[in-house]
């Protein structure tokens, strides 16, 4: 991580030598704390835009294979619900001919 600091000039008495010397300081820069704060609030913000992104998704997806599966079962029981249709004409037809039979049997024997 950057820190950004300002150098400040002045003259400082020293009273050792009991002379004025010219010092540099280095000092924090509130400034550059402030765009600090506010790139991580931004960061801050899109880290939960994105998640909330990606619960959003996930719940599409999971709607997505629920929606398929619905089709898929529904599919599935249509066909199933044909076929039952099928051998109950199919029963229908071999209990008339059963009965066409047992009739001319019965016309052959009487």
């Amino acid at each position: 991580m950057q820190v950004n600091y300002k150098t400040l000039s002045s003259v400082e008495y020293d009273v050792a030598n009991g002379v004025y010397k010219k010092v540099q300081k280095d000092v924090f820069d509130p400034s550059f704390a402030d765009t600090l704060s506010s790139i991580n609030k931004n960061q801050d913000d899109v880290f939960l835009q994105d998640k909330l992104n990606l619960e959003q998704n996930q719940k599409n997806v999971q709607n997505n294979i629920y929606d398929s599966k619905s089709s898929i079962y529904a599919l599935r029981f249509r066909q199933n619900e044909e076929e039952v249709l099928k051998a109950q004409e199919l029963s229908k037809q071999i209990k008339q001919e059963n009965q066409t039979l047992n009739d001319l049997l019965s016309n052959i024997y009487s």
